[in-house]
């Protein structure tokens, strides 16, 4: 509803106490979108660091109903907010809300010059497209090289035009060139290790899931006219990606990926990373926060027992879910180290909403959007616990509404009394020092889990939820040291998740099989086979994380991860 954006857009214009002249590029907004609906989501892609929403309604559709029918928005717009302070004593700020309404963007499509961290406006126009590909397509241009070890078969569009650094076939499917620099882009698997993506050679997209989108996008693309900041020169490299089928909680789950990649020449001290959410949980006018900051989990409630429809926006009716935000990489290193800490778990309220604060409504300068960044309410006074947490003057806190006790009781929503309404919450990792070139890897999932008890629902389903997509996550990033190239996806398994059996599939026959618990005891062993395929079978094992080894005619094993539901 555009109802929710038009106050802070008038406000937005007329504020323009920090801005910064700064010798920026001339890029055009970006424009691209794309739906993101492999299970039972459908959500909105952007290319301008914005998520989940159209410009104008929230786009996260859950349950996903076909096209043209009746559907209810779990989200309404997300991003990510940076922030930092130069050398000299300045604040820079990348952050993206409900610009793109009225043309006002702080991020465009596009890698930045490794050197001198800039671009243009035919580089942000050539990259304002998504780059998508589909498991199956992978599986079978895997088991086409793996049959004889060369490519038979014509080789699927999206593989041929994948953004892999180097790609001889890229300006043939897209009708422009990759960088000419060394720059990484998007990951694949280099079969024979020269460093270029070339499929024609068996290299693949190294992506999870079974639907994934990549893209890539900047702050230095032009003037920031949403948070009126000077760029950070941040390149930002994303995958959205889901799972198909299947029952349980991947069917209702999409995953984020993010790779940071600071271009500037100099370092920047205090730096933020606010994982931003405005979560309309159907009607947008009734909702309640909260977080458990020790599970880096952020969540959205209804405020009473019926989700009404509002404004002419649909509401979930008698059966309310509830949805959550999990971290799965805070900030960290690409090789998992020095993750950044939950700094704080910010909030603040829709300015249309009457009654509000004014120091506890949208951000209006890039000084602003800091404060939330550091804990901070716009007018610069501290989170405190209690209440609805805006009490100016009183001792500081960090996590909104996180279950803490305040005045003897959890500190919530339900249990503060506050007025449900349309909330927008941060959650924020911070502070580092980012050192030129200094790459950081960032990744959080949206979880939905419906028709819990209302009033004040219990977290015990949600809780449980996030940390099977956490196991799971975590089971896609394990490696095996010492393994031969052979990469794991020349063993296919389908399902995986699996429930009570699942089919081993490989391009030669397949000679052993064993099953390994998380822990690395060995739970089955097969031996003694000699056909392509085999069926393992659940034999009692309980749900979660599980390690396979398949060794082939004639090759070394294959490992890989087994979820069982």
């Amino acid at each position: 509803s555009m109802r929710k954006t038009i106050l802070p857009i008038l406000f937005g214009c007329s504020l323009f106490l920090f801005s910064v002249a700064v010798a920026a590029q001339n890029c055009d907004g970006a424009l691209a979108q794309r739906d993101l609906a492999a299970n039972n989501v459908r959500a909105r892609l952007l290319t301008g660091g914005d998520l989940w929403w159209d410009g104008s309604g929230g786009r996260y559709i859950v349950p996903k109903t076909p096209i043209g029918t009746p559907e209810v928005a779990a989200l309404f717009a997300g991003s990510l907010w940076l922030g930092g302070v130069d050398q000299a004593g300045n604040l820079k700020v990348a952050a993206q809300t409900y610009g793109r309404a009225t043309g006002r963007a702080d991020y465009w499509p596009g890698p930045l010059d490794p050197a001198l961290g800039n671009t243009n406006e035919n580089n942000c126009n050539n990259w304002d497209r998504f780059f998508n590909v589909r498991r199956d397509d992978i599986d079978g241009h895997i088991a086409d090289f793996a049959d004889n070890g060369q490519i038979d078969n014509p080789i699927p569009a999206r593989l041929r035009g994948w953004p892999g650094r180097g790609n001889p076939l890229f300006p043939d499917v897209h009708g422009f060139s990759l960088p000419n620099t060394n720059q990484f882009l998007a990951p694949f698997f280099d079969r024979d290790g020269d460093g270029i993506y070339d499929p024609r050679q068996g290299d693949y997209p190294d992506v999870k899931g079974d639907e994934a989108n990549w893209w890539v996008y900047n702050d230095n693309g032009n003037i920031h006219s949403q948070s009126n900041g000077a760029p950070l020169k941040m390149e930002i490299q994303a995958t959205a990606f889901a799972y198909t089928g299947g029952v349980g909680y991947l069917n209702n789950t999409t995953f984020y990926e993010y790779r940071l990649i600071y271009r500037g020449t100099a370092p920047v001290d205090s730096f933020f990373l606010g994982l931003w959410i405005d979560p309309d949980l159907g009607c947008y006018s009734d909702d309640y926060i909260g977080c458990r900051p020790e599970d880096l989990l952020g969540f959205a409630y209804n405020g009473d027992a019926f989700d009404q429809d509002c404004s002419g926006v649909s509401g979930y009716g008698n059966e309310i879910p509830i949805v959550g935000i999990k971290v799965l990489k805070p900030l960290e290193r690409p090789n998992g180290q020095d993750a950044a800490p939950l700094s704080s778990f910010m909030y603040y309220l829709n300015a249309a909403t009457g009654g509000t604060p004014s120091g506890a409504t949208d951000p209006n300068n890039l000084l602003e959007f800091y404060r939330y960044l550091t804990g901070h309410w716009r007018d610069g006074s501290s989170l405190a616990r209690g209440g609805n947490g805006y009490q100016p003057g009183a001792s500081a806190y960090p996590y909104a509404f996180d279950g803490s006790l305040a005045n003897g009781q959890p500190w919530t929503e339900c249990n503060a009394n506050t007025a449900p309404g349309d909330r927008r919450f941060l959650m924020n990792f911070g502070p580092l020092t980012l050192q030129p070139g200094e790459i950081r890897e960032f990744a959080f999932a949206v979880v939905w889990v419906p028709n819990q008890a209302y009033p004040c629902p219990g977290l015990t389903a949600l809780e449980a939820e996030a940390e099977a997509v956490e196991n799971f996550y975590e089971s896609l990033l394990v490696s095996t040291p010492g393994e031969p190239a052979q990469p794991s996806r020349e063993i296919r398994l389908s399902p995986n998740p699996m429930w009570e059996s699942v089919l081993l599939q490989a391009g030669a026959p397949i000679r052993e099989v064993y099953l390994f618990s998380a822990q690395g005891q060995l739970l089955q062993a097969h031996t003694g086979l000699d056909a392509p395929s085999f069926t393992l079978r659940r034999q009692g094992l309980a749900a979660g994380v599980y390690f396979y080894r398949v060794v082939l005619e004639g090759s070394a094993g294959s490992s890989g991860r087994l979820v069982v539901w």
